[in-house]
């Protein structure tokens, strides 16, 4: 939107507010004319009522002042674990070259008859067949 279209909608809901208050006047110049008529709207219940602004900002401050700390808080909690992560990224990025030149090798050596198989077990079992399978690696590595 272009300044000149933001002056000419401002321009339109200020004559809109006028124009409003005009019509709101008129009732309340009829009812004035004459004293009792004007103590029955003096006795009458407001419909709607205006907050102070010293309200709203005071409303606004004790929510600002329990969100804050919390999402400030929460930040920190991201920001540590997002750098743990990282670094633990690091770790592993740091891991995956001497492990595929170790795979290189053993794939070299063993040539096409490596087969790779799904294993099945409990944790203990399969950290004894991982242990049993480097002992393997480590005799035919030997006797090569």
């Amino acid at each position: 939107m272009s300044v000149a279209e933001n002056l000419q909608s401002s321009i339109s809901s200020l004559e809109n507010s006028i124009n409003f208050l005009n019509c709101a006047i008129d009732p309340l110049r009829q009812v004035t004319d004459d004293v009792d008529r004007f103590k029955v709207v003096l006795r009458t219940k407001a419909v709607f009522d205006v907050i102070p602004e010293a309200a709203v900002q005071k409303r606004t401050n004790s929510v600002n002042s329990l969100v804050e700390p919390r999402l400030n808080k929460d930040h920190e909690l991201l920001r540590e674990i997002m750098s743990d992560l990282a670094r633990k990224q690091d770790r592993l990025y740091k891991q995956v070259g001497p492990l595929e030149k170790k795979l290189q090798r053993v794939r070299s050596q063993h040539g096409a008859s490596l087969k790779v198989q799904k294993v099945a077990g409990t944790r203990e079992e399969i950290a004894r067949l991982n242990s049993l399978r480097a002992k393997k690696l480590k005799l035919a590595s030997r006797s090569v």
